[in-house]
């Protein structure tokens, strides 16, 4: 996961998968290997 040094959650320590569920995310294509093991983090 990569974030600018201003967001929010970019100096937090211990982030659980809960904490970024709100945010927005720029996603690898669909049926890609990176994009499935994203969503299988996300169940």
């Amino acid at each position: 996961m990569v974030a600018g040094s201003g967001h929010g959650l970019a100096r937090r320590r211990g982030l659980a998968v809960a904490d970024l569920l709100g945010e927005a995310w720029i996603m690898p294509p669909l049926n890609s290997p990176t994009r499935l093991a994203m969503e299988h983090a996300f169940v």
